[in-house]
């Protein structure tokens, strides 16, 4: 009995959590609502503000008619005094009398739905402005909850766009790499042509005697002319041909 208690137990704390975070999640929501069941109850509470004032206006305009007539009446026991009908006087004090009483029973009414109007629009005017204040604070609590989110917002979009930005750096760094791989083999083909071009041209200008060839022919005669040996001036027509052209 003791597990089964404690099992229930548990199962009412989760279903408090869970009433607690579908409050806190649709808390915005919840104070609008509020704020519109305050406003229709305000409204009613004035419909009914407006039904007292309009008793007590119907009170006063009674007990103003009801006035006028105890004047009359009052006026005419006066005469029938003055004509010494203590009867007809008699008669008409009476109607004075439930006419005094009833103006009173409406005045002690008028009083009593003053003093309720009153306090009803002490009450109204209080409930207005907290009503008011409460409305002022949803809007700033609805922008705050805005700001909030926009800012989760960007901080996931800056996230994705740090990402995004080091995925792009990376295909750039690629792309360059590849373009100078690109650019070195083309400077290297060029290299390579270049020396293969002037291969044939250095052959017509050594065949001219115009640049020294590198055989072992050329190279002894150009240590005989260092060493100052004979025959070293005359062992190629075709030096002593291209020393005549020059």
């Amino acid at each position: 009995m003791n597990l089964w208690s404690k099992l229930g137990t548990l199962l009412r704390g989760q279903a408090h959590e869970s009433l607690e975070w579908v409050v806190d999640a649709n808390a915005l929501s919840i104070l609008e609502q509020e704020l519109r069941e305050a406003d229709s109850a305000l409204l009613l509470a004035r419909q009914q503000l407006t039904v007292l004032c309009a008793q007590r206006i119907g009170l006063e305009r009674e007990r103003a008619f009801q006035r006028q007539h105890h004047q009359q009446r009052e006026a005419q026991a006066k005469a029938a005094l003055a004509q010494g009908n203590e009867a007809l006087a008699l008669d008409v004090a009476g109607q004075l009398a439930r006419l005094e009483s009833l103006m009173a029973e409406q005045s002690r009414q008028i009083d009593q739905l003053n003093a309720q109007e009153a306090k009803l629009k002490t009450q109204l005017q209080a409930s207005a402005q907290l009503i008011q204040d409460h409305r002022r604070e949803l809007v700033q609590v609805r922008a705050t909850a805005s700001a909030q989110r926009a800012s989760a917002l960007i901080g996931n979009r800056q996230q994705h766009i740090h990402g995004r930005v080091h995925a792009m750096r990376e295909s750039l760094a690629r792309i360059k790499q590849r373009q100078q791989a690109f650019d070195d083999q083309e400077q290297a083909a060029q290299t390579l042509h270049d020396e293969d071009s002037a291969t044939p041209l250095d052959a017509r200008l050594q065949a001219a005697g115009i640049i020294a060839g590198h055989d072992a022919e050329s190279v002894l005669r150009r240590l005989k002319q260092a060493d100052g040996l004979p025959g070293a001036a005359h062992d190629s027509p075709d030096t002593d041909q291209a020393c005549a052209a020059l």
